[in-house]
């Protein structure tokens, strides 16, 4: 997935980002600026403040619909992540419980300047242009010079609306 004509994101040649596999109501809530933490069980090594974060909307969706930055991310006991990320995650406290069941520990990404696509990338499109295109369970980092070694499509800023920019994909 190449993104580096995202310059109002972009500070510097990027090579890889996180592409995360979120429920559709949760992705809408990252682009609308409502979900600034996504919470999860493992801890994605090597990812550093700034890198990309690609936002792939599970079904019915079933594509990118944006992409944000990766801001701080913190590891924590579940009560202290609760404490500091919960509301901000968008889950209930009962969701939370739910999901984190058993979990001594928990990881929240930080997730900031969120950009969305006017039309998702759709499911169908990737695996027409990268055949065996699978979305990540979680997550997994993506090659931004393109998946599979071909060249994938970009993501770049188009225009605002409101305070957001919408994303063209190309």
């Amino acid at each position: 997935m190449s993104i580096a004509a995202v310059s109002p994101m972009a500070d510097r040649h990027e090579e890889r980002a996180i592409l995360i596999s979120l429920r559709p109501h949760f992705a809408a809530g990252v682009i609308a600026g409502e979900k600034t933490f996504e919470l999860r069980r493992t801890r994605p090594i090597g990812a550093t403040p700034g890198m990309a974060v690609i936002l792939y909307a599970t079904a019915p969706v079933k594509g990118i619909v944006g992409l944000c930055r990766l801001g701080q991310v913190f590891d924590g006991t579940r009560e202290s992540i609760w404490r500091m990320a919960g509301q901000e995650s968008l889950l209930t406290r009962r969701e939370f419980d739910r999901y984190f069941i058993g979990a001594e520990r928990v990881v929240a990404l930080r997730l900031q300047s969120p950009l969305r696509s006017p039309k998702p990338l759709s499911l169908a499109s990737m695996r027409h242009e990268w055949p065996g295109f699978h979305p990540p369970r979680t997550f997994r980092y993506v090659d931004l010079r393109g998946l599979n070694g071909q060249r994938a499509p970009s993501l770049s800023p188009v225009r605002s609306e409101g305070s957001l920019p919408v994303l063209r994909v190309s």
